[in-house]
């Protein structure tokens, strides 16, 4: 049996494309669990990457396991995402900041060092003449994935987001969540 993790960087819509049914799988797998426990449906995971991936300046990353893809992560400049850059607008320079949108693995295949390797992955892709910030929306639970960004740099700006989201049960509930940053540079 191959246990071989390939990550991969997708660039276009055409690369992307094999891997939509599993990636799609993946992503309502990850977003069911704890801390979020939010409902999508197919159509909107497929919607939603194929909208990202004709973004300028993304940064598409899948981990993939046997032909099936076990993490993702999508990032773009914060300007592509008007909520987001709403709430940093005076704390970071909007043109200069890179916004992780989404980071997923999973849960058997947590706590192995996937999701560093997905954010030092889109450190490395991007453009350090155009992006000197990063900025991340987490759980404000202090979950696995919370302790991973603090233990990559990234600290909490004191900026805050409720997101409406359709929960596993059907209801629609409120979720809290943390902006954090780092500059490109840090260590």
């Amino acid at each position: 049996m191959n246990n071989k993790i390939d990550i991969i960087l997708i660039s276009n819509i055409a690369e992307l494309e094999p891997f939509l049914p599993s990636l799609c799988k993946t992503y309502q797998i990850v977003f069911s669990t704890s801390p979020y426990n939010e409902r999508f449906y197919p159509n909107e995971v497929d919607n939603l990457m194929r909208r990202h991936i004709e973004g300028k300046d993304q940064s598409t990353i899948l981990v993939v396991k046997e032909q099936r893809v076990i993490g993702f992560g999508l990032a773009s400049p914060v300007n592509n995402h008007p909520d987001i850059s709403r709430r940093v607008r005076g704390l970071l320079p909007i043109k200069q900041t890179y916004y992780i949108a989404e980071i997923g693995i999973l849960p058997d295949c947590r706590r192995k060092g996937l999701g560093q390797k997905i954010l030092e992955q889109h450190m490395k892709n991007m453009d350090p003449e155009k992006f000197n910030y990063i900025v991340l929306r987490s759980s404000i639970s202090e979950d696995p994935a919370h302790f991973m960004f603090q233990k990559m740099g990234f600290e909490d700006m004191g900026v805050y987001m409720d997101i409406h989201s359709r929960k596993t049960d059907g209801a629609t509930r409120i979720d809290h969540r943390a902006l954090l940053s780092r500059m490109v540079n840090e260590k």
